[in-house]
């Protein structure tokens, strides 16, 4: 299974739909999509391929049959768990690092 993130531009061109179309559907909740920092718009490489006889779109290369967590979107507690880890494991960082920063600091005032 990948997890390969697929820009606005790649979902559109894959699906055969304009991008203000994709981004339609994704805010519809029609396609599953993540917004990345509030901004950008990124869909899982799966989800977009299992939609792709509904929409027209492109072919895949290396899909393995038969699997049936690539036949469709998966919305499972587990799976919503390792996306939001996936998806904001920058802020745990730099919370972490902030945190342990301001020990230092308080320390060495003391």
């Amino acid at each position: 299974m990948s997890d390969k993130l697929l820009t606005l531009k790649e979902a559109a061109e894959c699906l055969r739909l304009s991008e203000k179309e994709v981004r339609d559907l994704a805010n519809k909740g029609k396609i599953p999509a993540y917004h990345i920092g509030g901004i950008y718009l990124r869909f899982k490489e799966e989800n977009i391929f299992s939609l792709r006889g509904k929409y027209g779109g492109c072919v895949r290369m290396d899909v393995k049959k038969n699997r049936p967590e690539e036949q469709g979107y998966s919305d499972t507690f587990l799976s919503n768990i390792k996306d939001f880890f996936y998806f904001n494991d920058f802020y745990f960082i730099s919370a972490g690092t902030i945190t342990f920063l301001i020990y230092l600091i308080l320390k060495s005032i003391r």
